[in-house]
Order: structure tokens, then C-alpha cells, then sequence
């Protein structure tokens, strides 16, 4: 393969497409482009627009929250009147205006990077421990928050930490319902009569760690829930809303068999060592590989890459930097074929990325939800889709054709589009693209052709 060519795959396969002057920048060195990516990255970077910690914005949403239900108590209008009213004295609903925020932020954030890789890198594991606003109102609230404090610092991290870190957060607990998991032997349990729920342990096991073949039954599931019993957030009434407690009246008491190994009565501490034991069993490291090679490859090569990416994570404690810089050391991970028609995140950040599109709230929030992917609203606990042609219907297609026409009349045009191609697209600016772009009567015409070409869809 041409240099040339993996310029080009650095940019589009390892990141979200190439703004003007990237494939150039790559072309001396593409592997070392991406690696050197991954060097000094701080979590903190990029746009944040003074976003509120779990703790501010839950304490925001229930303040509105009681103060609406006092007013609600008390007035006489309904209806749109009441409606009005509510909207004059409190404003709009927290829960709206922060995930419209986090939204933004998120979306301008991939668009601005010089670090595409880490930003697919904190999209590939947000979805591996995705959560859905439209499952509990502190999902919507905290979704964003979930992202950048239990995701984003631990994408180079080790995999044991963010694991733990995603099991803590009140947007998977509230989630996966393990706030209303209650052990029957609990003080609180024998007290109530409530009992255990076993979503948040199911998928730690089948989605998160060790994959549905990774030798666990459902012995297993119904210990790992009594285990993680107690774990929860604080509430209303706390100094600190939203912030992670362990509520030992809730927890179940005794020894528990996880896998074969005993964990002794030790509350919170308990759930910590199974968690860790999960995060390191050769079940894991195997699973997270092969899933990392299919999201980023589009399917799993015959051959020893997966045997090569599992050593390296249980060489390395769970690190998920020097996995990520396995994966992008194979040979393997750089052959030509593009399998993947890329997510609407991913064209919406591309187009964006290409054309210095300025974004807004309102087009993000628009656009994503015509193309099917509204943020942080997989359609299941397995996250987002992965397979290649997951996104590719004739509907899709059209409605892309929508937002590249519309990006091509909201951006300044270059006067010479035919070299403009050749930058952002290199080698993937083929000779069907370009004959496609040159009789195009209008440069923003050319310009949509640009967006709708294959070296734009497909990774």
C-alpha cells in the first residue's frame, strides 16, 4: 500500500476525516501520526462551556424539580397557561439545557481536535458502557457528565478504572436500575421485602467484560448482583446529589462465589476486588481486542491479531493506551479495503471537520436526530450498531445528501474544489469522485458531490 493511502487511513480509519493540510501532515510517517496522538493527552482539553459536575447539575435538577412541584401544588392554571408560568418563574428544565449542552460541547470537541484518534477512542468505550437518556431523567441529566468523568480519563488508562469508575456513576446506576437493586438479606431488604436486580451485573458480564462465551451462568449473575447491592448515588436531600455512596442497609451480607473464587464480606470492597478479577480475566482482554479490531477494521482478520492485542492487555494490567497503540502498530489494522460506512456522528464531524462548518445546539440536536443517532440514545444496552453497513440504507442516504447540500450553501466554498478534494480526500479522491465533482454546474454542488463520495462515507 501507498504511503499516500495510509495518510489517508490515518485520518479517516483512526480519526473523523481530514481537515485541510491533515493527510499532508500524516504523509511522512501515518502510523507514527496516530501514535504520537496518544501522547500527553489531557482529559480536560477542548471545548467545555463551564459544564456542571455530576454534583452541580443534579443539585440544579432538583432544585427545579421541588420548586416546580411546590408551584404545581399550589396554582389553580393548567395546561399551557401553567406551562407558561412555570417556564417564566424557573426557566427551562435543567435536564434539557445541560444535555443540550454536553451535546454541543461533545460534537465541537471531535470537530476541533488534533486528536481524533483519542476522540474515537472516548466514542468507541462511551458506546462499549453506554447508558440512554431516554431510560431515567438522571440518564438525560448526567449522560454528557457520565462521558467526560467516567470515560473520557480513562480511555488510556487502565480498563480496570474505568470499569469501576462507569459502575459508580449514578447515570449507568440509574441506568441498569441497580439504585433499586436491594439484597433480601439487607436490613433494608428484610425490612421491605424488595430484592435484587440483576441488569447492571447481566451486562458487566455479557456486554462489558468478559463477552456472552466468556464462561460465565447465571449463578454467576445473581452473585455478581448481590455483590454490587449497596451501590448507588446520593439523593435529594444530601449535600452532594448525584455524588456515588454505598448504602450498606441495602447491601447483601455474606460470602459470595464469583467465577469459582470467594469474596469475602467486605461491603463496598467486595464489589472493588470482583470488578478488578473481571477486568483482568484472559475472557476480557480476549473480548475487548476482538471488538476494538471489528469497530475499527469493520471485521476480524484470520491470523494472530487478536492472540497479539490480548497479550499485550494482559501483559500491560488492563492498559488501554498500550492496547491502543498495539492496535495501531498491526499490520492488519492498515489494509486498504474501507468496509465501514461510517455512523451520522461520524459524517456529521467529518463534513464538519472539512469545511470549518461553525455548529450550533440546535443543527447538532436537528441533524442527528434525522439520521437515527440521537446522542447518548443507543437503541439497547449493546450500544450503537458496529457492523460495516450498519447505517447504509437508501433513507440514510438521502438524508445525507440533505445536510451536505445544506453544509455546501452555510460554508465559504473554495474557488478550486478539485484541489480542495485532493487535500481532505488524498488518494480516495478517485477518478469517479473527481469526474463527479468537475461537472457539477455549481461549486456547491461540487462540494455536496465532495461529502457524498465514498472516500467521505466509508472508512
Amino acid at each position: 500500500m501507498s504511503r499516500d493511502y495510509q495518510a489517508f487511513l490515518a485520518t479517516k480509519r483512526f480519526g473523523y476525516g481530514a481537515r485541510p493540510g491533515d493527510i499532508a501532515a500524516a504523509l511522512p510517517d501515518p502510523v507514527a501520526s496516530v501514535l504520537a496522538q496518544l501522547d500527553g493527552f489531557d482529559p480536560d482539553a477542548g471545548p467545555r462551556d463551564d459544564l456542571p459536575d455530576q454534583v452541580e447539575a443534579t443539585r440544579r435538577f432538583f432544585a427545579f424539580r421541588d420548586a416546580r412541584g411546590e408551584f404545581r401544588k399550589t396554582t389553580e392554571l393548567k395546561g399551557p397557561a401553567r406551562d407558561a408560568r412555570e417556564k417564566e418563574l424557573f426557566g427551562v428544565n435543567p435536564i434539557y439545557t445541560i444535555y443540550g449542552a454536553e451535546v454541543l460541547a461533545r460534537a465541537r470537541r471531535a470537530a476541533s481536535s488534533d486528536r481524533p484518534f483519542v476522540e474515537r477512542l472516548v466514542a468507541f468505550w462511551s458506546n462499549h458502557f453506554c447508558v440512554a437518556i431516554d431510560s431515567d431523567s438522571i440518564v438525560r441529566l448526567l449522560a454528557g457528565n457520565y462521558e467526560r468523568e467516567a470515560i473520557r480519563p480513562h480511555v488510556l488508562g487502565r480498563f480496570e478504572d474505568m470499569l469501576l469508575a462507569t459502575r459508580r456513576h449514578p447515570a449507568m446506576l440509574a441506568y441498569l436500575d441497580n439504585d433499586k437493586s436491594v439484597g433480601p438479606n439487607s436490613s433494608f431488604g428484610k425490612r421491605t421485602g424488595k430484592g435484587l436486580n440483576e441488569n447492571l451485573a447481566r451486562e458487566t458480564m455479557e456486554l462489558h467484560t468478559l463477552g456472552v462465551d466468556g464462561g460465565y451462568d447465571q449463578g454467576d449473575v445473581i452473585e455478581l448482583s448481590k455483590i454490587l447491592t449497596g451501590w448507588s448515588y446520593e439523593g435529594a436531600r444530601s449535600d452532594e446529589p448525584g455524588r456515588f455512596r454505598f448504602y450498606a442497609n441495602t447491601h447483601e451480607p455474606g460470602i459470595r462465589s464469583l467465577l469459582g473464587k470467594s469474596y469475602p464480606p467486605q461491603g463496598e470492597e467486595q464489589g472493588i476486588a470482583a470488578l478488578a478479577d473481571l477486568a483482568r480475566h484472559p475472557a476480557t482482554g480476549r473480548f475487548l481486542a476482538t471488538k476494538m479490531v471489528r469497530h475499527f477494521l469493520g471485521r476480524v482478520p484470520e491470523g494472530g491479531l487478536i492472540d497479539r492485542l490480548a497479550a499485550t492487555y494482559a501483559g500491560s494490567n488492563g492498559d488501554l493506551g498500550a492496547l491502543s497503540r498495539a492496535l495501531v502498530r498491526s499490520p492488519e489494522m492498515w489494509e486498504p479495503a474501507r468496509a465501514v460506512f461510517i455512523s451520522p456522528f461520524e459524517f456529521l464531524t467529518a463534513t464538519t471537520r472539512a469545511t470549518g462548518l461553525d455548529l450550533n445546539e440546535t443543527e447538532v440536536a436537528r441533524v442527528l436526530r434525522i439520521f437515527g443517532q440521537v446522542t447518548w440514545q443507543p437503541p439497547s444496552p449493546a450500544g450503537w450498531p458496529d457492523e460495516p453497513e450498519a447505517w447504509l440504507a437508501p433513507d440514510a442516504l438521502m438524508e445525507r445528501l440533505d445536510w451536505a447540500q445544506r453544509v455546501a450553501h452555510l460554508v465559504p466554498v473554495p474557488d478550486d474544489v478539485d484541489a480542495f478534494a485532493a487535500d481532505i480526500l488524498g488518494p480516495a479522491y478517485d477518478g469517479d469522485t473527481r469526474l463527479a465533482a468537475t461537472r457539477a454546474e455549481t461549486r456547491q454542488q461540487a462540494l455536496a458531490m465532495l461529502m457524498m463520495s465514498p472516500g467521505m462515507q466509508r472508512r
